[in-house]
């Protein structure tokens, strides 16, 4: 089958079942995933070629400037900085424990399965790092967009963000390295060091070119400076050993303090990115899914939910939340379905899951997206419906 026909087709099945899932409540991200998985690993309509794999990363850095471009606001976060914090690292904290402890003792649950040390931390990373976009829209419909816990959760949730980017960084830049060559680390190390360095001088100077470039008489000359300079840091990102999405999201965050965070161009860039590349991406994952154990991925929802909830309440704590706030909260961050998907593609593009045991692991993650996007609304339209007076 021609690869057009096949990119077309994947973008109609997720659109159409991205819909689907929207009249019901619940994220169109759950209609991209399973279009992926009914186009792919169950009919073989639709193949995972390096073609479509391309189209997929692709989305993978729109999606990341995208999230560093509009989502990230630091009043967000300084509202109620202890609180913020608190939910953050102890909400990031916590679930990693939990998923290692799990993940470690997966042949108990699977017979025969076992993980090595790279796979053990690269499923921690990436289901460390929730994804409120589900909680949000939840939220909304319950009028209770307006509660403290609310605002701590939007904020936490940027936080998490840098700290999975962190800490996928570290993961990534380890994976393959030894005792045995400890001076290329070091030299990752330097790298990475300088590449901050870089992107605070570049937040400092684009700005003002970006600024500039809006007297340039080509056509929409600022819409193509913007995808230079995205380029250019993952191409950077890429160069020093980290992974491109996180060059991408750094544009995304330089490019936020530019008065194209409000203007028309983000009205652009989002109609190309929700409308065209974020469903592909997601629907490729679908398409890389594999055999997975209902088991193992039900234990890990529940015990990243009972870990979100004790981080949740111990950070909610240091923010003097009450109570019902606290469990806003700890519910509010169970979903996954954002960076975590990016960080597990990331992972599987880079070469370091392979085999049986790789597949087991990309499947898990993103069966555990799938279920916690279905089970989260749920929770939180029992626990805080209008007939349950939010006090």
């Amino acid at each position: 089958m021609s690869f057009l026909l096949e990119l077309g087709l994947l973008l109609l099945g997720a659109k159409v079942l991205g819909e689907l899932a929207e009249r019901v409540h619940l994220p169109s991200i759950l209609g991209y995933i399973m279009a992926g998985i009914f186009l792919g690993p169950v009919h073989h309509i639709v193949h995972a070629s390096p073609e479509i794999s391309v189209f997929g990363q692709l989305g993978a850095l729109l999606l990341l400037f995208v999230a560093g471009l509009k989502e990230i606001r630091l009043e967000d976060i300084v509202k109620n900085k202890l609180g913020t914090l608190g939910v953050s690292f102890l909400g990031y904290l916590f679930p990693f424990i939990a998923i290692l402890f799990v993940a470690s003792n997966v042949g108990v649950i699977v017979p025969g399965m076992e993980l090595g040390f790279n796979e053990l931390l690269l499923i921690a990373a990436a289901l460390s790092t929730s994804s409120i976009i589900t909680t949000i829209k939840t939220l909304i419909d319950l009028d209770l967009l307006h509660a403290e816990g609310s605002r701590l959760l939007l904020g936490s949730s940027i936080v998490d963000s840098f700290i999975g980017l962190f800490v996928f960084t570290i993961v990534i830049t380890f994976a393959t390295l030894t005792f045995a060559n400890m001076p290329r680390a070091l030299g990752v190390i330097a790298l990475t060091v300088a590449f901050f360095l870089i992107f605070y001088l570049a937040s400092r100077a684009i700005p003002r070119i970006i600024a500039e470039s809006r007297f340039l008489e080509v056509e929409e000359a600022q819409f193509t400076m913007v995808f230079v300079v995205m380029l250019g840091l993952v191409y950077l990102a890429e160069v020093i050993g980290l992974n491109g999405i996180i060059g991408a999201f750094f544009a995304g965050v330089i490019i936020s303090k530019t008065q194209l965070r409000e203007n028309v161009f983000y009205e652009k860039i989002a109609s190309l990115t929700y409308g065209i590349f974020v469903p592909i991406f997601f629907a490729w994952v679908g398409l890389m899914t594999g055999l997975f154990s209902i088991e193992f991925v039900l234990v890990l929802v529940a015990a990243i939910a009972a870990a979100n909830l004790i981080g949740a309440y111990a950070g909610s704590w240091l923010g003097n939340l009450r109570e019902r706030d606290a469990l806003l909260v700890g519910v509010g961050m169970l979903p996954r379905g954002g960076i975590d998907l990016v960080i597990i593609t990331a992972a599987k593009t880079l070469g370091l899951l392979e085999g049986p045991t790789g597949d087991f692991v990309f499947s898990a993650v993103v069966m555990v997206v799938l279920i916690s996007m279905v089970v989260t609304p749920i929770l939180l339209h029992v626990l805080f419906s209008p007939k349950r007076q939010y006090a």
